[in-house]
């Protein structure tokens, strides 16, 4: 009878784990979200949005100079080895700099790959979910596009097939740490206008679906992120095709700064930083991300980085861009910053494209085609002059050739986009050198960047690196 008892104690035992097991191996891998209809992957897709946490590389550029004495001590580790173009640079998580944005943009790539992998089989309607899949695959398309101008070399079509970018994983990964090797630059963009094309093509076809949200891609947005891909490519008539495109959607739409000029007046520092980036306020903002507060070393009295003399000189004493200008210590620092991106210390808004960059990346496309339409670049470059100038008066561009025009539009892109984090990467595809000084008032240069500089592709954050070796094996060469 024990015996009995002791064996069917034992079925009893083998069925329950049994059951048990199976109920393990049905559960999601990792304790990860288990998706099931459309509305599942459409809130993953909502939040694989990305902030800005590429803003670090405005300290690469020649837009700004360091004052030493107005820096956070704590920021010091971190920036000025950036600025000094070294890799030493201190990995903190949390600001923006190489190490966070490498990270960052890696985690919202992994929640786009999860509804690229999955949303086609869910529950719902097929235009819905083909919306969300286009929604995903021109997040994963951003993604890459920036770290791969971060952590690659600029786009040549010489040798795209041979320089590193980073790894390109498209599909969500089983195992606990895998081990990734980089692709090439090359690759990289094949992927990403495999990703923006199919994109575009999906919401062509379903224009209901489509998001309208300037926080999310809408068709507009995608068109503007097309023009910059090929313009950083040198496609300049795809620049302007799709230029036009992103225009059409809704119109030649540029912020009057006079108005943002009058809220700084009527209402002060605080609340005109609030509003600066809000596109409920300014239709020319064509997507813009709204998320964490994101400490960035610029715009701001304590960060330590302020304009450059020579940004200053390019700016006129009409223009409103310099009357929406503030000051921080003293006048021996004459430190000068621009606010934009402050909108509290709980969230912040940062601005994808806008509709000045897309009729600045047309003008330069008209310029640099094959077949150069001038004044159509002049149109496109006075109406931006006549919303920031004060008592505008027009180029005389008939007496300038192409050469000066294309000057005019690289002056105009410096000044419209500072703390935007556009200049960098204009540095790297217009192979132009950078001069750092530790100290303003000397005449000694402390570090200098050259056109096409290898350090110009940033070293791959040992954070990444850590119990991988096959980064290590492929670091950018110094």
């Amino acid at each position: 009878m024990k015996k009995y008892l002791f064996s069917v104690f034992i079925f009893l035992i083998c069925t329950a784990t049994l059951s048990s097991c199976k109920k393990f191996l049905n559960e999601p891998f990792d304790n990860r979200l288990e998706l099931k209809n459309i509305e599942d992957y459409a809130g993953v897709v909502k939040k694989s949005y990305p902030t800005r946490f590429d803003l670090f590389n405005e300290v690469l550029t020649d837009n700004f100079k360091l004052v030493p004495n107005l820096m956070q001590d704590a920021w010091k580790p971190l920036y000025i080895p950036i600025y000094m173009f070294k890799d030493d640079y201190q990995h903190t998580l949390g600001y923006t700099s190489p190490a966070t944005a490498y990270s960052h943009f890696y985690n919202k790539i992994y929640m786009a790959n999860l509804v690229i992998d999955g949303v086609l089989s869910s529950q719902g309607g097929t235009a819905e979910k083909d919306a969300v899949l286009a929604e995903a695959l021109l997040v994963r398309s951003y993604c890459y596009f920036i770290l791969t101008n971060l952590f690659g070399m600029h786009y040549n079509p010489a040798t795209s097939g041979t320089d590193l970018a980073v790894p390109l994983i498209l599909e969500v990964n089983k195992e606990n740490r895998p081990s990734y090797s980089r692709s090439t630059v090359k690759e990289v963009y094949d992927q990403v206008e495999a990703d923006l094309y199919k994109a575009i093509e999906i919401y062509e076809k379903n224009p209901a679906v489509v998001p309208t949200n300037p926080y999310r891609f809408s068709l507009g947005a995608a068109y503007a992120f097309a023009t910059r891909l090929n313009l950083y490519k040198s496609d300049f008539a795809k620049t302007v095709l799709y230029a036009d495109k992103a225009i059409g959607q809704k119109g030649r739409v540029l912020r009057t700064l006079k108005t943002d000029y009058d809220v700084l007046l009527k209402s002060g520092w605080e609340f005109f930083a609030q509003q600066f980036n809000d596109p409920s306020a300014h239709p020319n903002i064509i997507m813009a991300v709204q998320s964490e507060y994101v400490h960035h070393p610029f715009g701001n009295n304590w960060g330590g980085f302020y304009l450059a003399p020579e940004v200053l000189t390019q700016i006129a004493n009409n223009d409103y861009r310099r009357s929406i200008a503030s000051n921080a210590g003293t006048v021996i620092d004459n430190a000068t910053f621009i606010i934009k991106n402050n909108t509290g210390w709980q969230t912040s808004r940062y601005v994808y494209f806008n509709m000045e960059e897309v009729l600045l990346n047309r003008a330069e496309g008209n310029l640099r085609g094959t077949a150069p339409n001038p004044a159509n670049a002049v149109l496109d470059l006075e109406e931006l002059r006549k919303v920031r100038l004060i008592n505008y008066t027009a180029l005389n561009t008939g007496a300038m050739s192409n050469a000066e025009l294309l000057t005019e539009v690289y002056k105009e892109r410096r000044v419209e986009f500072l703390t935007e984090g556009l200049r960098w990467y204009d540095i790297k595809r217009l192979g132009l050198s950078v001069a750092h000084k530790m100290d303003q008032n000397s005449s000694v240069i402390d570090a200098t960047l050259l056109p096409n500089d290898k350090r110009s592709a940033l070293q791959i954050p040992v954070n990444a690196r850590v119990g991988n070796p096959v980064l290590e094996n492929q670091l950018n060469p110094r």
